[in-house]
């Protein structure tokens, strides 16, 4: 899939409805940092299931929390801040419990209600 044909998709109305699924399961916060303020992103953890994705293919991020992903971990610290090492081994490894988390919730086949919307 080309980035053009990627970019088609994520405007596509199958799409949204996965997505809102990612958020409603992840309980409107992000997997990593619990922020539940601002936009959710549902990032994708593989690509091989475009349009049938799986509960365990996705894990919801905050805006920050999925750039620092794409970034590789490289993320600008404060001042005085604690290392970025540290920093960015925190949370990559709150990353990877999302990830673990995301893939464990797969395995429940049952919905359940979440402020008023049917989760699965």
């Amino acid at each position: 899939m080309t980035k053009t044909e990627y970019k088609e998709y994520m405007q596509t109305e199958h799409w949204r409805d996965t997505r809102e699924a990612a958020i409603c399961r992840a309980h409107d916060r992000c997997q990593v940092c619990g922020d539940t303020e601002g936009k959710l992103n549902a990032h994708h953890n593989t690509y091989v299931n475009l349009w049938d994705e799986q509960p365990e293919d996705l894990v919801v991020l905050c805006r920050e929390c999925h750039v620092i992903f794409h970034g590789n971990g490289k993320i600008k610290v404060m001042r005085h801040g604690p290392s970025e090492s540290r920093v960015q081994k925190v949370v990559l490894g709150r990353l990877a419990a999302a990830q673990a988390d995301s893939r464990e919730r797969s395995s429940f086949a049952y919905g359940y209600n979440y402020h008023g919307r049917l989760c699965y």
